[in-house]
Formats: C-alpha cells, sequence, structure tokens
C-alpha cells in the first residue's frame, strides 16, 4: 500500500515539475490583457461605469465596494488604472506586479458594480491568478527583452496551462449542463430567450 502511494505521489510530483514552453502561457497573457483593457475601456468611455458602478449615494446604480462607496472621480481612476495595468499585463511590462494590479483594481471594480456583471469577469480574474504563479513573462513580452537570461528562461511549468484547460473544460461542461433545462429545448417554455 505504501509503495502504490509513493508511486502514485511520485507521479504528481513529475506531472507538477514538467516544464515547456512558455508560449502557450504569454499568449493567454497577451489575450487576458487585451481582453481586460478594452473591456473596461469601453465599460467607462461609453458612460455605463459612471452609472453603474459609481455609489447610488453619488446618483449611480453602484453598491459599496471593498473600497466602500465609489464617486464618479474615483470610478473614473478605478478604470484608468485598470486600462494601464492591462495593458502593462498584454505587453509583458513588469508583468507579476502588473497582473497583480490589475486583479486587485479588477476586483475592486466588479464588487463595486450593481447590474452589469458577468460570468467572464470571474473567469478573467481566476485567470489572472494562474497567470501570476505561471511565469507567462518570460516570451513574447517587454520583460523578456530586457531581463534576456541564457538558458531555460523561456521555460515554465506545464501545471498553470493544464489548470486553466481544466478551468475552461468546466466552464464549458456547465454550460452544457444549464442548456439541458426547459428553457432551452424546443417545446420549452423559451425563457432562455
Amino acid at each position: 500500500m505504501i509503495a502504490r502511494l509513493r508511486r502514485a505521489w511520485t507521479s504528481v510530483v513529475a506531472f507538477v515539475s514538467e516544464t515547456e514552453d512558455a508560449s502557450s502561457l504569454a499568449c493567454v497573457r497577451i489575450v487576458v490583457g487585451l481582453t481586460l483593457s478594452v473591456h473596461v475601456a469601453r465599460f467607462w468611455l461609453s458612460g455605463a461605469a459612471a452609472l453603474d458602478a459609481v455609489d447610488m449615494t453619488f446618483g449611480g446604480l453602484g453598491r459599496p465596494g471593498p473600497l466602500g462607496a465609489l464617486s464618479p472621480f474615483a470610478v473614473d481612476l478605478l478604470c484608468i488604472a485598470i486600462v494601464v495595468a492591462a495593458s502593462c499585463v498584454a505587453l509583458g511590462l513588469v508583468t507579476r506586479a502588473a497582473i497583480a494590479s490589475t486583479w486587485a483594481l479588477f476586483r475592486i471594480l466588479i464588487g463595486s458594480v450593481g447590474l452589469a456583471r458577468g460570468s467572464y469577469d470571474s473567469l478573467l480574474i481566476d485567470t489572472l491568478v494562474v497567470l501570476f504563479f505561471s511565469g507567462a513573462g518570460r516570451a513574447y513580452a517587454l520583460d523578456a527583452l530586457l531581463l534576456a537570461r541564457d538558458g531555460d528562461a523561456k521555460r515554465v511549468a506545464r501545471w498553470p496551462r493544464m489548470l486553466l484547460v481544466l478551468q475552461l473544460g468546466m466552464l464549458y461542461f456547465g454550460s452544457a449542463i444549464a442548456k439541458f433545462g426547459s428553457g432551452w429545448v424546443p417545446g420549452g417554455d423559451a425563457s432562455a430567450i
């Protein structure tokens, strides 16, 4: 029994310790950074942030978030900071600090938004956590150009990519299960439409 557990543990450690080229995680980093910067810029520039993230005490529809009630000025600053930080994530400029600040700022914004929240917000927040630990700034990044090292600098652990694949698989599996309800099937009540 102990030998079987030892073999199982050894195989788990070997799987987690495997490395791979950083380019796949770098592509995820770029897509997440661009998505967040464009999403928040549109949310801000369209005026939706002024309506939905500004607290009710200031005339908006937002709610008190992690930092309390947000004024229109605070929402503007928050949106600008997220766009800048997410752009740094996409460019791979001070990658880990940019990922951490994007994560924190976006959580503050999402926590203050009254109506316009979506499940992809949580997915992006979770993806930022995985990217923080992944070494995604080792390829296709300004950090990789400025801090070029020889050797295995472009190698990263495989487990973050596998975790992201598992996360997407669970998302789509849950979505498929939800579509078995009466609102989605022919002859149902069409409540999903």
